[in-house]
């Protein structure tokens, strides 16, 4: 089956919005009952592993999700389930992902969220040419300019999610991305966007919820296919000082709204 990506559902990261037509297993013990071969998608949430060969001798499996599971040592023999198109490694301790990652040649979907100790990803990613969308959230110790550097080498990456960063500026080779659709950086310190974002000319939907724009970049109105921007706040400044404090607060005008609408008529602006 080929797994379709639309721009409504291109940022989903959970493993039941994808394959619906699949049964989650959401525990070694519901997916015991099971015929091994017949285990497609497994999500465990804060289960204690003591032998990762329970979990890898579902060789079927194509999405794998393990959220708190482990510390920094990555289960080699996850590198065995050579038919994962879905890996989410999100809420773990990772300091790095091992180089051998290149024997998940199917993978499409990868999901590194909130491993805070990591701060590269291996050359070796380059090779899973399937990747189309990576979320990268929650790692502020992340060299983003070689990070870049590396993503843009997948020709077939549609949507990068880089929530909860501390981003205050994103570095020039965010201009190598040129094969993104999807960019979402909410939740972090910008208060502009860098002019190489012009390049990115497939870019489609870019979301800057919780930042710190108080005018909007003018980079912006280059991007003639872009659909939707979202430039909304979830919190109020003056209730949740401490979030605004931390990941900042928009303040754009109407102008620099009409503004935007003037050079893309076509343009969904998304503003709470």
């Amino acid at each position: 089956m080929v797994m379709s990506i639309t721009l409504s559902s291109v940022s989903q990261e959970r493993l039941d919005d994808w394959r619906k037509d699949i049964t989650t297993y959401t525990s070694l013990s519901n997916a015991a009952s099971e015929n091994p071969e017949n285990v497609i998608k497994l999500s465990l949430f804060y289960e204690k592993i003591d032998n990762w060969e329970s979990v890898c001798q579902y060789k079927k499996l194509e999405g794998l999700e393990l959220i708190d599971m482990f510390g920094e040592n990555f289960p080699v023999c996850i590198l065995e389930l050579v038919d994962l198109k879905f890996l989410s490694l999100r809420n773990n301790k990772l300091y790095n992902l091992p180089k051998e990652i290149v024997k998940l040649k199917n993978i499409e979907f990868l999901n590194l969220y909130w491993n805070e100790n990591l701060k590269e990803l291996p050359q070796e990613l380059t090779n899973l040419t399937s990747i189309r969308y990576i979320n990268i959230g929650g790692n502020p110790n992340m060299d983003w300019g070689s990070t870049f550097s590396l993503l843009s080498k997948l020709p077939n990456l549609k949507s990068i999610a880089l929530s909860f960063n501390n981003i205050k500026a994103l570095p020039s080779e965010v201009g190598l991305l040129t094969q993104v659709e999807e960019l979402i950086i909410d939740n972090n310190l910008m208060k502009n966007l860098p002019n190489e974002m012009s390049k990115m000319k497939n870019l489609k939907r870019i979301v800057l919820t919780n930042n710190s724009f108080t005018t909007m970049s003018k980079v912006i109105a280059t991007l003639l296919n872009l659909e939707e921007i979202v430039i909304s706040n979830t919190y109020e400044e003056d209730h949740d000082k401490s979030l605004a404090g931390r990941y900042g607060h928009n303040r754009i005008t109407d102008e620099d709204i009409l503004a935007l609408r003037k050079a893309n008529p076509n343009l969904k602006v998304t503003m709470r």
